[in-house]
């Protein structure tokens, strides 16, 4: 960040994805790397979490806000899509490789 020089426009918030240590309206770009792998559930499990992460990041950002979302479980997110469509409008997908998984990345803007 520093480096970009965005330190003193960026705020990193570590919390739980379900309930984000923010107010109500506070954020114009959220992020997030959303959990992936047996190890730590499965595409039930993750559409599950997924959605109450949408939930809450939808509380949190501004009308004009953008959400970028970092995931490898594309069952969980399309399971999910149709819910989420009312918060989100998906405006890109780029598609990468990240330690031998096709991961996705996507941007979307709020609704509000």
């Amino acid at each position: 960040m520093n480096a970009a020089g965005l330190g003193s426009r960026i705020d990193l918030v570590r919390g739980d994805a379900e309930s984000l240590p923010l107010p109500d309206g506070f954020c114009s770009v959220v992020c997030a790397d959303l959990l992936w792998g047996e190890a730590l559930g499965d595409s039930k499990s993750n559409a599950i979490l997924y959605q109450r992460f949408f939930l809450e990041a939808h509380c949190v950002s501004r009308p004009d806000s953008s959400l970028i979302v970092l995931t490898f479980d594309k069952a969980a997110m399309e399971t999910i899509e149709p819910r989420i469509n009312k918060l989100f409008r998906k405006q890109e997908v780029r598609s990468f490789l990240q330690r031998g998984f096709q991961s996705e990345c996507t941007l979307y803007s709020c609704v509000k």
